[in-house]
């Protein structure tokens, strides 16, 4: 999982998109780049939708103040767009506080972590040697990064009913 796409999730499942300036128009993707008003500015994360291929979070990364903004997923590489698109859409500039990308970028390493991946298996033993079993909520199933970052999601958690459908 890329950070963009956990930040996406995390987004979601907060319910809170940190939402600021929003951009509506008609927009072109073309090799992963992107023009954009000049209120929009290098390092911002950005929503997109309206987009037929390219709804979803991206951090704005630009070589000049003439070129246009490639669309990275918060390092420094670019992502790959199937294809060129333009659509009629929004971009929505997301205030993100440091925190929370960092937060983020914590969740991504953990569910990254293979250890860390749901299974049917709870626990294992080796006889002569040792046992150990996963935490498990009440019902028996895994623990997600939601039950796990819940104390330090619960910063961010305004439940604020965004109006961008990513």
């Amino acid at each position: 999982m890329k950070l963009n796409e956990t930040i996406l999730e995390v987004v979601r499942e907060l319910r809170n998109t940190f939402e600021d300036e929003k951009a509506t128009g008609n927009f072109t993707i073309e090799d992963g780049l992107i023009r954009l008003p000049n209120t929009f500015k290098n390092g911002m994360w950005i929503a997109i939708t309206g987009s037929n291929f390219s709804d979803g979070i991206y951090m704005l990364a630009q070589n000049s103040e003439i070129a246009p903004f490639k669309l990275t997923n918060g390092s420094d590489e670019v992502l790959p767009v199937e294809q060129g698109e333009s659509f009629n859409g929004a971009i929505y500039h997301l205030k993100l506080p440091p925190g929370f990308v960092k937060l983020a970028g914590d969740i991504m390493s953990w569910a990254n972590d293979p250890i860390n991946t749901p299974s049917a298996v709870t626990s294992e033993s080796v006889v002569g040697f040792h046992s150990w079993s996963k935490a498990t909520r009440q019902s028996g199933l895994p623990l997600g990064w939601q039950q796990v970052f819940s104390s330090k999601l619960s910063a961010f958690n305004r439940r604020m009913f965004s109006t961008i459908q990513i």
